[in-house]
């Protein structure tokens, strides 16, 4: 993949259109991926009965299959150019969202968790590899703070406004975000069942207690 000559210092907004919004739109997702279990992890764990070690573990995959994937990503981006290896690996990340969103077992959660982090794990080298063959040089530091900024807003839509979604689908029992396996609100429970049984000393004595107290 070749850029075009770099006649001026501008950014074209055909440029800005054509090459920089599809990376930053796939480096808003890079980062909604990333931070999008800790969100939805109550859910997760009561639906499949995950312990926290489960949880960590599958928030953990995403960033190993994101690491492991570097080295050869640079070799491929030399070879193929950013064009041809991004657009195969975020059809890769989408496949993982669907075998996550489909997934019947922890194990397809973890393959759709591993396949995202593979997916993605282009979404700035990549990017900036192509923001150096089509932009000036003098404009790379500025597409690389946007590309970058448009990954944070990314992460910011991951929280409060994916909670605000599954507000409705939540049970309004629970307002904690800890998450226990096969139960609601554990804690309220307990709180609950205390209050509703009798303590020993509201017991009622019986005729034992009171011979016994007559005795001495």
């Amino acid at each position: 993949m070749t850029g075009p000559a770099t006649r001026n210092d501008g950014l074209s907004a055909k440029l800005m259109l054509v090459v920089f919004c599809p990376f930053a739109a796939g480096y808003f997702l890079s980062y909604f991926f990333r931070n999008v279990n800790a969100v939805i992890s109550r859910e997760l764990a009561t639906e499949f009965a995950l312990a926290p070690s489960d949880l960590g573990l599958l928030t953990a995959t995403y960033f190993l299959a994101f690491a492991a994937f570097q080295l050869p990503l640079g070799v491929l981006l030399d070879r193929y150019g950013p064009r041809r290896v991004l657009a195969a690996l975020f059809c890769i990340a989408a496949l993982g969202a669907l075998v996550f969103g489909l997934a019947q077992s922890f194990a397809m959660l973890t393959l759709g968790r591993a396949l995202i982090g593979l997916g993605v794990a282009g979404g700035l080298m990549g990017a900036i590899k192509a923001y150096s063959l089509w932009f000036p040089p003098s404009r790379l530091a500025t597409l690389t703070g946007l590309h970058i900024a448009v990954g944070g807003i990314g992460g910011l839509s991951a929280t409060a406004p994916v909670e605000a979604l599954l507000g409705p689908f939540r049970s309004p029992r629970c307002s904690s975000s800890a998450s226990f396996p096969r139960r609601s609100c554990p804690a309220k429970a307990t709180a609950s069942d205390a209050r509703r049984r009798p303590s020993a000393s509201s017991s009622p004595r019986g005729p034992s207690g009171a011979s016994r107290r007559r005795s001495s």
